[in-house]
């Protein structure tokens, strides 16, 4: 008996520390946590009562980051929520052996019910820091400029912040920072009055533009485009675009706005105010060089570049825009363009020890940087082209024809497919049948015989330990 309550124990502490990953992973939000509970991959996890091997494994144990709301969360789980169901249990005269059965099996609603409690001290810390960050702005009144779009937020704005920053001082916050707390706690740690501003306003829902834009309100307006980006959280493609509008309806009448006129849904977005079509800056003859790397010809110089895919093009264009707004010369922006170094969040590409050729867009997964994606397998293709992709989540109804159309244009590139998760995977099966590899034996023959004729892509979230596998 005292080994079985033992091996219970370690089975919940594991299925707890688990969940806790997954409930940070969707930040903390019960709307997505709800979205991912109705979703393939959730329904999956709920089921899964026992580790895999590769669970169990130091890069494969999936776990969440230590940070403040993730301790509570994981207290109150353990301290509150758990004895309460003991309790319960206890209540009800069942045996000790069920009542730890049932904790086992009811650790993701346990743990859903004590991330409740920690959104009223994320609510209250977040209305303390951006108290202080609004007031730090207020004082220093740099010029704000707002982001805003479906995908290409995040790689746009570190790339302007380079860009303007050949003639101002210019601040934007870290990796994809982009909602209230993460922009708050950046602004009030290593905001120091510089003269621009770069925030990216993001959101899963409607009005979360319009509250960002209110305590930090955009003196320059830029929108990269329009995708069936979390359609399961905002419900509609309709409500989508309504929510990016608001972005639009912050800005002053007269304010400068920046939009992709080859987007017909910005257009239309963007119909009743004058806007700046970024998309008529000319880049003349685009190239790839062997790992990826882009370059094109503007202003009749050659502009070599470090970032990988002709897709960045449109960020390019939306960059030299908003610089030619600001005043930098040619030369200022032609040397930004040559001396940016792209970090998180952007493709990398590296060649492997076997000599293949590694393409990773594992930062970010979304519709249309999937597309451009194969675009680029496509420019750098090899002999043999495999695809390692884990599925695009939050698509709502549409997952399944979004990832059947996907599918089928990867099947043109690529001749095996890698993948490592549930939501679209039924799709990818029935385009690449027996060319699909998804068990972990069939992975490892599968790598082993990679080499220079290869080329392998990283699309989406892709598990540590695979990545450390290709890599090793």
């Amino acid at each position: 008996m005292t080994a079985f309550i033992i091996f219970i124990s370690l089975l919940f502490a594991i299925r707890l520390i688990r969940w806790l990953a997954i409930i940070q992973q969707k930040e903390y939000r019960l709307d997505r946590i709800s979205s991912f509970l109705t979703s393939k991959e959730g329904q999956a996890e709920l089921i899964k009562l026992f580790p895999s091997l590769q669970d169990l494994t130091p890069s494969g144990f999936k776990r969440p980051q230590v940070t403040l709301r993730g301790i509570l969360v994981g207290i109150l789980t353990i301290y509150v929520a758990t004895p309460t169901f003991f309790v319960v249990f206890t209540l009800l005269k069942l045996p000790l052996v069920a009542i730890l059965i049932l904790i086992h099996l009811l650790t993701p609603l346990i743990t859903i019910i004590a991330n409740l409690p920690t959104s009223l001290v994320y609510t209250l810390a977040t209305n303390y820091l951006l108290g202080k960050a609004i007031h730090k702005i207020k004082k220093s009144r740099p010029i704000i400029i707002g982001i805003t779009g479906s995908y290409a937020k995040t790689s746009t704005r570190h790339l302007l912040a380079h860009m303007l920053s050949q003639q101002f001082s210019v601040y934007t916050p870290p990796k994809s920072f982009n909602n209230p707390l993460s922009i708050a706690q950046s602004i009030n740690h290593h905001y120091k009055n510089q003269k621009i501003l770069i925030l990216e306003y993001a959101a899963y829902k409607q009005g979360e533009i319009k509250r960002l834009a209110h305590w930090f309100p955009p003196q320059v307006g830029i929108i990269t485009g329009i995708s069936s980006q979390h359609l399961s959280l905002f419900g509609s493609l309709s409500k989508l675009i309504k929510a990016k509008s608001e972005l639009i309806h912050a800005l002053l009448p007269k304010t400068p706005l920046f939009c992709n006129g080859t987007d017909p849904q910005l257009v239309k977005m963007c119909q009743n105010r004058k806007f700046t079509d970024y998309s008529n800056i000319k880049l003349t003859s685009p190239k790839l060089n062997p790992k990826g790397q882009l370059s094109f010809t503007w202003n009749k110089s050659k502009i070599t570049t470090k970032l990988i895919g002709q897709h960045y093009l449109y960020n390019i264009k939306a960059c030299i825009s908003v610089s030619q707004h600001f005043k930098l010369t040619n030369h200022q922006i032609t040397t930004s363009l040559k001396t940016f170094t792209p970090k998180s969040n952007f493709i990398k590409s590296n060649t492997l020890k076997s000599g293949a050729l590694l393409l990773d867009d594992s930062g970010t997964s979304n519709l249309k940087g999937f597309e451009a994606a194969i675009k680029l397998a496509h420019n750098t293709k090899r002999k043999q082209n495999i695809l390692i992709f884990g599925g695009i989540i939050d698509l709502g109804k549409q997952s399944v024809s979004i990832h059947a159309d996907l599918a089928k244009k990867a099947k043109y590139i690529f001749t095996k497919v890698i993948y490592t998760g549930i939501e679209g995977k039924s799709q990818f099966k029935s385009v690449f049948k027996t060319n699909l590899v998804a068990n972990q034996k069939d992975i490892v023959a599968l790598i082993s015989q990679t080499n220079k004729h290869t080329l392998i892509l990283l699309e989406g979230f892709i598990p540590k330990h695979l990545k450390e596998q290709i890599k090793s």
